[in-house]
């Protein structure tokens, strides 16, 4: 979520330069970090998240995002931003109902296909939604603004780059979120009958545990996360296929 958020921070940077940017999210996240290496003010805030399996922690959640909701409210009321711009996910959900209560304007990118149940809370209180159109369904018709990717300046000048063929087919795996495990769990099973293809795995914060299950295969190369995305989008160019 943190890449569509940073080329679009930079795009406006470009055109209108005196717009000013504050980040809120998780303390201790991949968003507070890549914050801090692009020197964009961060807040941090207590998020729920919202479970569709039976967790302990489920019976914590309304207390957290009832938190998160009033840290957001305090935050926006001091910062007074004159828009606010959801990349989804449970992290947005206080913020967004802050946003709605303080009437700020939300405007939201929906990157699944089939979006969770906090984006889909979310869409509720949003003004305008770019997505995929897998994803039209969920939301009003009237708020879809458009469709497709936030993509940066980096990847179109990446796309020129001349890269060396190989002989070897190139497949790349990167998964973070929804299913993520069951994708990984299937390739580690996949492996064994294609020793003469090269994998990339992208393991994500979240799925580190899988990197001893894939250091056991030699023609597996394995990556935690890419802060900077040059570096992601020159492993996905060299690939034939991206899952």
């Amino acid at each position: 979520n943190v890449f569509p958020l940073i080329n679009l921070t930079n795009y406006i940077k470009k055109t209108h330069p005196e717009t000013l940017f504050h980040w809120i999210g998780e303390a201790n996240s991949i968003e507070s970090k890549v914050t801090t290496d692009n020197q964009i003010p961060f807040s941090p805030i207590v998020c729920g998240k919202l479970r569709r399996y039976f967790s302990w922690q489920t019976f914590l959640m309304p207390f957290q995002v009832l938190t998160g909701i009033i840290q957001s409210i305090k935050i926006l009321h001091r910062e007074k931003p004159t828009a606010i711009f959801s990349k989804g996910g449970y992290v947005s959900l206080p913020v967004a109902i802050a946003g709605w209560i303080l009437r700020i304007p939300i405007y939201f990118h929906e990157s699944d296909s089939v979006p969770g149940l906090a984006n889909k809370i979310v869409g509720d209180l949003l003004r305008e939604i770019l997505a995929f159109s897998e994803a039209d369904s969920f939301f009003a018709v009237k708020k879809i603004l458009g469709h497709g990717a936030l993509h940066s300046y980096e990847s179109l000048s990446l796309t020129s780059e001349k890269i060396p063929s190989n002989p070897r087919t190139q497949i790349l795996v990167s998964c973070g979120s929804q299913g993520s495990a069951s994708i990984f769990d299937a390739v580690i099973d996949l492996l064994p009958n294609f020793p003469d293809v090269d994998f990339h795995i992208i393991l994500g914060v979240k799925n580190l545990g899988y990197r001893a299950k894939f250091e056991k295969f030699s023609n597996v190369e394995i990556f935690d996360f890419f802060y900077n995305q040059t570096d992601y989008l020159r492993v996905v160019q060299k690939c034939d296929v991206e899952i």
